[in-house]
């Protein structure tokens, strides 16, 4: 029930606008954006490099954003090392949405099957037919929680 009251394509909460790998990840980020905005879907951004705001001391109010309005989320780490993941990565899965990772780990070694996608291993606009895709068709979307 909680999925099919969600309205948002995806969400992403930035802690750190100034790190080594945040200019590469603005760029894949802005990228994205704009397929998504191409074909009518949200990419909001919470933190101080975004338009919207979520204060550290207060993550689990935007937490709760996340689980009632968003099908992704993504979980872009801003430390291209191997094996590197943050708690980022389950955060979504924990909340009903989807992660969409980004970083120099194995995330196999970490998450289900099927349970993220790779924006590593894709181009930006096979990320956002993923997406489109999955808010299109139910079955989809449910089968990245089996």
């Amino acid at each position: 029930m909680i999925i099919k009251k969600k309205k948002k394509a995806v969400a992403w909460f930035l802690t750190d606008c100034n790190t080594k790998n945040s200019k590469t990840i603005g760029t894949l980020a802005s990228y994205v954006e704009t397929l998504l905005n191409k074909r009518n879907l949200t990419l909001d951004v919470y933190g101080w490099c975004g338009n919207l705001r979520c204060p550290k001391n207060r993550i689990e109010e935007c937490l709760v954003l996340l689980k009632k309005d968003y099908y992704f989320y993504f979980a872009f780490e801003l430390v291209s090392k191997e094996d590197y993941v943050t708690e980022e990565i389950l955060e979504p899965l924990q909340n009903y949405a989807v992660p969409i990772v980004y970083g120099g780990a194995n995330y196999s070694r970490f998450l289900p099957p099927g349970s993220y996608i790779d924006a590593v291993k894709l181009s930006g606009g096979e990320v956002v037919s993923l997406i489109e895709q999955a808010i299109r068709s139910p079955e989809i979307y449910q089968n990245y929680f089996r």
